[in-house]
């Protein structure tokens, strides 16, 4: 019987994300492209953070 892994609790996205750049270009994937950091940005960036902070606290 293969074994079974633990699954954390948590919020899994299954739709598609299509980003609208500022010059009207579509892109699936930001992958490689530095997003500016500004007023607008900001609160993306801070979101990101803390994100990123909680995972490494709660470990692997």
């Amino acid at each position: 019987m293969p074994k079974k892994t633990e699954e954390k609790p948590g919020f899994e996205f299954k739709g598609k994300i299509t980003h609208v750049m500022a010059d009207g270009t579509v892109r699936d994937s930001i992958e490689g492209y530095v997003v500016p950091y500004n007023q607008q940005t900001a609160i993306c960036y801070e979101l990101i953070a803390k994100y990123a902070k909680r995972r490494e606290e709660s470990g692997p």
